[in-house]
Order: structure tokens, then C-alpha cells, then sequence
């Protein structure tokens, strides 16, 4: 796994990737907020309004931030709402792991065969604590993973640098040996900037074997 970086002109520095870190909502994972919604309720406005007043609320944020309890953030929401949907929201508010995360077959199949040529993996995610329930069920090969970065539990979130800063120091990586995959091309460019590889992810697995295949055995620029 290897190619070669241009420094200055003429000049090409030997790279070897080691080491894959992905992203985990619609990477790794599929997401579909308004499943859990659908159990409790088949009116298509309070659909909607659960989905922008509860999973892309402030609060929802703050919560992948860890800058908000889960009871706070709950409270602060259920101001939204009246009355009777206040039952609904709260029941979205703690089941959503439930229902609403699938593995990506493709993405579990990728996971194994990179684990099988010997990189180092690991996930780095916004997410939040309730995560921490089902990471072992429902990541695919979880114990392929050396670690699983969640945000919640750093006080960071993508594309904040220091994240992705604190992935590297800790694991004690060397960022020109490391490839990043995420479906948002804001937190594909911050890992460039913390000179990390980056692979903005299409939907398939074949995107980052496709990535791999450009990058490797190549004379390419930091990219």
C-alpha cells in the first residue's frame, strides 16, 4: 500500500497507508430518522415535524457535541411539541437505535477484507451516548475496529480539527499514512487539513477501494 507524495518539485516523499478511519451514518451505516416516527404515528406533518424539531434540533447537536445531558436536551425539545405528541417524541428520543441504523453489506464486507490485508481501523463519528448501547450489535466486525471515536464523548465534533488531532495523538498515527472516509465533504477536507488522506464516500464500498486504487503505487499530491 504505497505511493509517493510530492514535497517540492522533483521531490516525492515514500507514503504507506496503514491505517483507515471511517465515518459511521451512511458510511458504515445507513440512517433513517423518520422509521421510528412511522411506529407511532402515520400523519405525514407530524412526521416532518418530529424529524426537524427533534433529530435536526439544536439540541440534537448538542447532544453529539456532549455538551448537553440526555434529559436536558429531551426537555428543551418537548417544548416544540404539544401535549398529546409529547409521548411520540419521547419515545423517538430513546428508540431510535432501535429501528433506525442498518448495516451496509458492502461496507461490512469491505471492513473484513481491509482487516484481512492488515490496516489498522477505526470509526470517528458525531454521535451520541445512546450509541454506546448498541455499538457492539450493530457495527459490522466490531472488534475489527481498534477503537470507536464517538464525539459525544470528547466535547469535539467533526469538522472541528481537534478531533481528528486527537484520533492521531492518541493512537500515535502518522496522518500521511492514514486515509479518511466520510459522506460530508466538510469533514473529508478537515482531515486534510490535518493531513490526513481523504476519500469523500459515494454510497458503495467501491468508492474507497476505488480510492485506494488511484492512491496506491502512485506519484499524487496530498490528496
Amino acid at each position: 500500500f504505497r505511493w509517493f507524495t510530492r514535497k517540492e518539485p522533483n521531490e516525492f516523499i515514500l507514503v504507506m497507508i496503514k491505517t483507515v478511519i471511517f465515518d459511521m451514518g451512511k458510511v458504515l451505516l445507513d440512517y433513517q430518522s423518520e422509521i421510528i416516527i412511522k411506529t407511532q404515528t402515520n400523519d405525514p406533518a407530524l412526521i416532518e415535524k418530529i424529524k426537524l424539531g427533534l433529530f435536526s434540533s439544536y439540541q440534537w447537536a448538542l447532544l453529539d457535541a456532549g455538551l448537553i445531558s440526555l434529559e436536558d436536551a429531551l426537555t428543551q425539545i418537548l417544548t416544540r411539541f404539544s401535549e398529546d405528541e409529547k409521548a411520540i417524541v419521547t419515545h423517538c428520543f430513546y428508540h431510535w437505535i432501535d429501528t433506525n441504523l442498518f448495516v451496509k453489506t458492502d461496507m461490512a464486507d469491505l471492513v473484513k477484507d481491509l482487516h484481512d490485508q492488515g490496516y489498522r481501523l477505526f470509526v470517528l463519528s458525531n454521535a451520541n451516548c445512546l450509541m454506546h448501547k448498541i455499538e457492539k450489535e450493530i457495527f459490522p466486525h466490531y472488534d475489527y475496529f481498534e477503537k470507536i471515536y464517538f464525539s459525544c464523548d470528547y466535547q469535539l465534533m467533526k469538522p472541528q480539527l481537534g478531533l481528528y488531532q486527537l484520533v492521531l495523538n492518541e493512537q500515535h498515527l502518522d496522518p500521511n499514512e492514514c486515509l479518511f472516509v466520510d459522506d460530508l465533504l466538510d469533514n473529508v477536507k478537515a482531515a486534510q487539513a490535518c493531513g490526513i488522506h481523504g476519500c469523500h464516500f459515494d454510497g458503495s464500498a467501491q468508492c474507497v477501494y476505488a480510492k485506494l486504487e488511484q492512491l496506491n503505487g502512485k506519484e499524487n499530491q496530498l490528496c
